[in-house]
């Protein structure tokens, strides 16, 4: 759970790390887990450890995360291990979770018998609090992606959590690993320590893994799904709902992300979470919990609440990514339209910050989001002049890629099929929602193309080109082929492209 902006951390602090005083931390026995607890600042730091102070790991570098504390997880045990960038005011636990006895798997939710087996001793906190959920919170734990021992992780973030934040529990109500399994933390109704310090009303749900670069697997989505909708079930909750959240003072999707809580002053901090690749997920995922939910109405089948307004209104659903009408979070610095009804001629705002506007209808507003935008939850208004005649709140993210249109570079035509590219000759893509700084792939039909560029593109606020060469069909004929380009983690949605020939040739 690490805070928004830091690609200009990492970049900022990289240089001077190595220069860093480096401290030294050692047990008698061994650790497996190194825990920096919650408070301080964002620090970038490196970590490498050693079994017996002479051969020692590569460098491994992270951000400290003072919402939640740092875990970082290491494979190998180890009795040494050296920080750098890392103040000596702030502790620094070793942390031993032993190893966990073999023990066939259970179905559903693993509950602390299975992570805590005796003679570990990890108990639940004196006398918890319960709480009804008005809002599922989606997480990463901004940890390692892979483990061979998830029930001695989840030992580990016990102790970090417990020990090291002081915290009666684990914060979070539940977890997930990267194979699907689901781990109990305080379960079901308790209150927990997850959302900024504005955790009443909430079940904090976390996925194990940092999720910006790399979206989380699968099998980890799908268990996502089930468990968002068996508690949507349970406590009568709208997967597809924007309800007020009291805690926050938030009108807030009712499956939020961790992030979506810094708007409100009430808040302890902002953060990235849950991640610049599962934060635009959480669209798809809502509608995923829809279906999986009894009585649930999809999106598109909601009613225009705009329809028979007659003053400026904007849609609770309507404002998306201006390339394709694209669902998912609009990206800080890129085109956005709003959908409503009566908004010709008005400007807008963004946390009261001036948005260029490109023009419009009346149901329809294109603006620019400002590029200094916090990820998570902000304010939408429509103005006329200094008076507000509407407002909404939207969803924020870094990287959110959606394609206009894809131009043959050969001959400036845009791609159809009375215009197709040949294969080995470049495509130039016109997109909103990227960022340079971030890694970045191209496929056409399953197969990889060459990339030539990525950045803005010139003459236009808030347009993006990339130019990628045609690669060879993966295993196709087709002279369509589907092309996804793919902004740290984050894949756009699929462009019929237009090949030469019947089989592109």
């Amino acid at each position: 759970m690490r805070s928004q902006g830091l690609t200009a951390l990492l970049l900022a602090a990289a240089a001077t790390l190595s220069a860093a005083g480096t401290r030294s931390v050692s047990t008698p026995t061994q650790a497996r887990a190194l825990g920096i607890p919650a408070g301080g600042d964002h620090r970038h730091i490196r970590v490498r450890t050693s079994a017996n102070g002479l051969a020692w790991s590569n460098w491994l570098e992270t951000t400290t995360d003072p919402e939640s504390g740092t875990l970082i997880w290491i494979e190998t045990p180890f009795r040494y291990a050296e920080i750098q960038g890392l103040p000596d005011s702030d502790r620094v636990l070793l942390i031993d979770p032993g190893v966990t006895p073999r023990q066939a798997a259970e179905p559903g939710i693993q509950g602390r018998a299975a992570w805590c087996p005796a003679p570990f001793v990890c108990p639940k906190g004196a006398g918890p609090t319960t709480t009804r959920p008005t809002h599922l919170i989606v997480h990463h734990t901004a940890s390692a992606n892979s483990a061979t021992d998830y029930a001695a992780l989840m030992r580990s973030f016990w102790e970090l959590h417990v020990k090291g934040n002081g915290w009666a529990d684990i914060g979070y109500n539940f977890l997930i690993d990267p194979a699907g399994t689901a781990w109990e933390g305080r379960g079901d109704g308790i209150l927990g320590a997850h959302f900024s310090g504005v955790n009443t009303a909430t079940a904090g749900i976390s996925m194990i893994g940092t999720y910006t670069g790399v979206a989380p697997s699968a099998p980890a989505v799908a268990k996502l799904v089930e468990l968002l909708a068996w508690q949507a079930q349970k406590y009568n909750l709208d997967p597809n709902g924007v309800t007020l959240h009291g805690a926050s003072g938030l009108e807030l999707n009712v499956i939020s992300g961790h992030r979506d809580a810094g708007l409100s002053p009430r808040a302890s901090g902002r953060t990235e979470c849950p991640g610049v690749a599962l934060y635009p997920m959480l669209p798809d995922i809502r509608e995923a919990v829809c279906r999986a939910t009894d009585g649930c109405t999809p999106v598109l089948l909601r009613p225009n609440s705009c329809a028979s307004a007659t003053e400026p209104c904007l849609s609770r659903y309507g404002v998306v990514n201006s390339a394709n009408f694209d669902n998912r979070p609009v990206a800080c610095g890129s085109i956005a339209a709003a959908f409503g009804g009566n908004l010709e001629g008005l400007t807008v705002r963004v946390n009261g910050r001036e948005a260029t506007v490109f023009g419009g209808n009346t149901n329809q507003l294109n603006f620019l989001v400002p590029a200094n935008t916090e990820p998570g939850t902000s304010r939408l208004q429509v103005m006329d002049g200094g008076t507000v005649r509407a407002e909404t709140l939207i969803s924020v993210t870094e990287v959110a890629p959606a394609i206009y249109a894809a131009v043959n570079a050969d001959d400036q035509t845009l791609n159809s099929p009375s215009a197709p590219v040949a294969i080995g000759r470049p495509l130039t893509l016109y997109l909103a929602g990227a960022m340079s700084s971030q890694p970045w792939t191209a496929t056409v039909g399953g197969a990889e193309a060459e990339k030539l560029y990525l950045g803005p593109a010139p003459g236009f606020p808030g347009l993006w080109q990339a130019n990628i060469v045609i690669p060879p069909p993966a295993a196709s004929d087709s002279a369509v082929l589907e092309l996804i380009l793919t902004i740290s983690g984050v894949p756009s949605r699929p462009l019929s492209i237009s090949l030469k020939g019947p089989s592109g040739l």
